[in-house]
């Protein structure tokens, strides 16, 4: 079963959709957080198409647009990791109280990569965690993303123009230096699955292998997609994406 759903951060209205299993009581939860500028079936659909995999597997799991993505309410030009972090936050509350989630799993794109690893290493109860070209370095990732020129705008405070054509306020750059999705995760116990595109340019390869560097479950691995790049836009590339990430999660949550 898919329905929408909303779920309220800060008096603001996040939406969302909801793929359901049969088995609504016992089954596990996996939250799934989209990149930059991006919306919750992300793009050729790839989280729609994962959401069906697994529910058809017996996993539930919710594709959320955070604050100032696709559906929701606020203003894109008004994120912040930290913020994105929180919200991410709520989401699992929501899923705990309103559909009695035990194991809960998170699934990360790019951006949202950060943010999955980030939230997992905070709040130390999330039973596993997939990242698809998770963003390593927020500083050098973005700088690269963005262009010099932009970036130090940004750095600067004033407003400015990401390539997809959505405005980012100085506000975003001011934490960047700060965050470091890669030390953060030396604290997260659990298994973790990174894929990365080995012809990646907007998040080089080496990201995976710094991420790889900090992993502390030896069941954790980092799966290289040949030729991949990072939206995985080719049919044979996708079907390695999602074949590996529906694997995973039956694997470690089933």
């Amino acid at each position: 079963m898919e329905k929408p759903v909303v779920i309220t951060h800060n008096n603001q209205n996040m939406i969302g959709m909801l793929h359901e299993t049969s088995d609504k009581k016992t089954s596990p939860w996996i939250i799934m957080i989209q990149g930059i500028g991006d919306a919750k079936a992300e793009k050729h659909r790839m989280f729609l198409k994962i959401g069906r995999r697994l529910a058809n597997k017996g996993i539930n799991s919710l594709r959320i647009d955070l604050l100032g993505y696709g559906d929701s309410e606020g203003d894109f030009e008004d994120i912040t990791v930290s913020e994105e972090i929180n919200q991410v936050i709520t989401c699992i509350d929501w899923l705990k109280h309103n559909k009695n989630a035990k194991d809960i799993g998170l699934l990360g794109y790019s951006l949202g990569g950060c943010v999955a690893a980030c939230t997992a290493a905070r709040i130390k109860e999330i039973k596993t965690l997939v990242l698809w070209s998770p963003v390593s370095n927020l500083y050098w990732n973005l700088l690269n993303y963005i262009g010099e020129e932009e970036f130090l705008k940004g750095l600067d405070g004033k407003t400015i123009c990401i390539p997809d054509g959505d405005a980012l306020k100085g506000n975003f750059f001011k934490e960047l230096a700060q965050i470091d999705p890669v030390e953060e995760i030396k604290t997260y116990q659990n298994p973790i699955l990174l894929i990365q595109g080995t012809s990646d340019t907007a998040i080089s390869p080496i990201n995976a292998y710094r991420y790889r560097e900090s992993f502390t479950n030896l069941n954790s691995t980092v799966h290289f997609i040949e030729g991949a790049g990072h939206t995985y836009d080719k049919l044979e590339h996708e079907k390695q994406l999602l074949d590996s990430t529906e694997e995973w999660f039956a694997k470690t949550l089933l």
